[in-house]
């Protein structure tokens, strides 16, 4: 689709995976939001929610695994008195929790360098959480900060370099957030339930819940709803189902 070159509105970067998506009936394609930033502000919700998150699934990591092997609180690799062979380390869960502390640790950098404040502290293992949990507050209270990031060289954590801004930064901590929700909670799924959004202006029909809780989310506009109120929208939606039965 032709757009006028000085409109300054864009898709969001998500595209056909944004939260307010639409379909065009005659073309079958799908576009995302058009706005003035990178995400639509249903992206940009969900990004705040994956930081937010962040810090817990990382700690549900690493209660998969342990200790790591050989260090005391402090990180400082120590002597056992454990004789035998040690126990092996999940190693795919080893490797995420890598990737994610180094994704992490790396907007959280650029970020610092915008706003002028000194480099993060290197964290010994024993001190990594916190250290995420900080780096996460950083980013989710600097999100404009953050996705507004211009293009330039960035390390990877696979040691490659490459142009990176912004958008990356938002799509990179959704995919590194998914990852590591699926490898931590594999049988507490995301479930979609057909109920309406209760915020005024969302039009949604149909809200999110992690099995096995009480509450539920929008998708399309982010918002978080209560249990109780979660549990009278489903209460309601049954009743008018059974009087639409009748």
């Amino acid at each position: 689709m032709h757009h006028d070159a000085d409109d300054p509105l864009r898709e969001c970067v998500r595209g056909p995976r944004c939260t307010s998506a639409t379909t065009n009936p005659g073309t079958g394609e799908t576009t995302g939001a058009r706005g003035p930033r990178a995400f639509c502000p249903g992206c940009e919700t969900l990004i705040r929610r994956a930081l937010e998150d962040l810090p817990k699934v990382y700690g549900e990591l690493r209660e998969l695994i342990g200790d790591h092997p050989g260090c005391g609180d402090d990180g400082v690799r120590v002597a056992t008195s454990r004789t035998g062979a040690p126990m092996p380390i999940n190693g795919r869960v080893d490797e995420a929790l890598t990737d994610l502390a180094g994704l992490v640790f790396a907007w959280e950098a650029r970020v610092r360098r915008v706003l002028g404040l000194p480099e993060a502290p290197v964290a010994s293992w024993g001190r990594e959480h916190a250290r995420i949990t900080g780096a996460c507050r950083l980013l989710t209270d600097r999100l404009a900060t953050l996705l507004g990031l211009p293009m330039e060289p960035m390390g990877l954590v696979d040691g490659t370099v490459d142009e990176r801004g912004g958008a990356d930064a938002g799509l990179d901590l959704l995919e590194a957030h998914r990852a590591a929700d699926r490898l931590a909670r594999p049988h507490h799924p995301v479930l979609a339930v057909w109920v309406p959004c209760p915020r005024d202006g969302c039009g949604s029909l149909m809200l999110h819940r992690r099995a096995g809780d009480d509450s539920a989310w929008c998708g399309q506009c982010g918002s978080t709803v209560a249990p109780d109120e979660y549990s009278g929208l489903v209460a309601h939606q049954v009743a008018n189902a059974n009087g639409q039965a009748a």
